[in-house]
């Protein structure tokens, strides 16, 4: 109903059919006679693209946006920010199920207007017709020659009714993931390569052009190169975006199928290391943040991203191999100390704090990382005197991000809830010290879970605080 305006939600998972249902509502109402504008990955979707989408006098009756949790943390705040504006365009985005939470904070949403429909899994009458268009199209594969009746219960065994992986592995007769991985394995080692990167590319959101797949690679104009990646095309193993010019897999389920195997077998380093060599390429000390490559290396260098699929040694690694590269962004010196912070080796976390600071001295992640650090340092070091002043300066930091952040970030909240409670229980201050600092983390974690409902993790912390309380009148 275009008569209300606000947001229109579409979710369901990976594979689900999510977008291509996205772009069949966007093509029905611009055939409608509606003005329909549309925002996705590959063409930079952001928080400041959708506002000037969103602005007044916008000539849109209808935004669609696709991926939406890309745009980041500021996708709630900027929903609230367009819908409170007379008047606006009918916002209709499409998230994955698993990131809703991450990114509508309903402490941000406040009272904007959302509707959510679940992408529905496959019906009977869904799957009859999808039998029917294979049928039309020679695309029986496996099926072909099975009665309907087995057909139909094929499909409705597969997969959990979910459209793409189930198409798939209903046709082949295949595991989804084992035909994607085998596809994969099966390309002589050239192919493979280039197919290794434009997957993993594809699966961070970053499809690449003829010139960033080469840099990546670290590959000139060879013919050798060129014509394999001419004949991936050619086969249908890689799509070529005619109006973009860049490369992708044919989509993005298939990308972080074939990341998690190149993860699994130790070969993702160095595609990593390729792509993020070209991302610094592209980003300059100037450059906006929500433009599409700073967002990009923003994501890639985080240091969680980095562990989570190199390990702590190879992630190590990999920024003192980008350091060259990158040694003019504080975000890559935060990111590169959080690390080190969270892995225990202090002094080498303080040295890249420090230049962290020394590039962008008011950034607020860099204040809330080296509050961080004061408070370890002082937990590892409770006998010095220098200790509880510390402390005290930690905690003010963090007040200040949390007065500041604290509808968007819950960081602030966490560190100081969880190092407030390690340090109580290292120190030596006497007991009404203890308390009410205790007193103080416990109001600011309530606040925290006040304005984060859904976020188990400060949930969590508020009642690990609370327990604190008892054991310390209890000691």
């Amino acid at each position: 109903n275009l008569g209300v305006r606000g947001v229109f939600l579409l979710t369901g998972t990976a594979g689900s059919g999510r977008s291509s249902s996205l772009m069949r509502i966007a093509m029905r109402l611009s055939l409608n006679g509606r003005k329909v504008g549309w925002l996705d990955r590959d063409q930079g979707a952001s928080a400041w693209a959708l506002k000037r989408a969103c602005t007044n006098g916008s000539k849109f009756d209808v935004i669609a946006v696709d991926d939406a949790d890309t745009l980041g943390h500021d996708l709630a705040a900027t929903l609230r920010e367009v819908c409170s504006e007379k008047p606006h365009p009918l916002i209709i985005i499409s998230i994955r199920s698993g990131r809703i939470d991450r990114v509508l904070n309903p402490a941000q949403l406040g009272k904007t207007p959302i509707a959510e429909e679940v992408m529905p899994l496959l019906t009977n009458t869904d799957i009859a017709g999808l039998i029917d268009a294979l049928t039309n199209d020679n695309k029986l594969g496996k099926l072909r020659g099975l009665s309907r009746s087995v057909q139909e219960q094929i499909f409705r065994e597969k997969a959990g009714r979910e459209l793409l992986v189930a198409m798939i592995e209903a046709t082949s007769g295949e595991r989804f993931e084992d035909k994607a991985v085998r596809e994969f394995d099966e390309l002589e080692s050239s192919k493979r390569k280039i197919y290794a990167f434009v997957a993993t590319a594809t699966a961070q959101d970053f499809p690449l052009d003829k010139t960033s797949l080469l840099l990546a690679l670290g590959a000139n104009n060879s013919n050798d190169t060129l014509n394999a990646l001419e004949e991936l095309v050619r086969r249908n193993i890689l799509v070529l975006q005619p109006d973009l010019q860049r490369y992708r897999s044919r989509h993005r389920v298939l990308g972080e199928l074939i990341q998690r195997s190149l993860q699994n077998s130790g070969q993702l380093y160095e595609v990593l290391r390729g792509l993020l060599l070209v991302l610094a390429a592209h980003v300059y000390p100037e450059m906006k943040s929500h433009a599409q490559p700073r967002r990009l290396l923003t994501r890639m260098v985080n240091h969680k991203f980095l562990h989570q699929l190199l390990g702590p040694e190879h992630a190590r690694r990999l920024y003192e191999d980008l350091e060259d590269s990158l040694k003019n962004e504080a975000h890559y010196w935060l990111q590169r100390g959080v690390m080190d912070l969270e892995t225990g080796n202090l002094r080498l976390a303080k040295n890249w704090l420090d230049q962290a600071k020394g590039i962008n001295p008011s950034d607020d992640y860099v204040e809330t990382a080296f509050a961080h650090w004061q408070f370890r340092t002082a937990i590892e070091t409770p006998q010095d005197p220098k200790s509880p002043a510390m402390v005290i300066d930690a905690v003010e930091s963090l007040d200040h991000q949390i007065k500041i952040n604290g509808n968007r970030q819950v960081h602030a909240y966490h560190v100081l809830g969880s190092q407030t409670i390690a340090w109580i229980r290292r120190s030596f201050l006497d007991f009404e010290e203890k308390r009410d600092l205790l007193l103080h983390a416990i109001d600011q974690v309530r606040d925290g879970v006040l304005r984060h409902p859904k976020h188990e993790t400060m949930n969590r912390l508020f009642k690990d605080l609370e327990n604190e309380k008892l054991n310390l009148v209890m000691r």
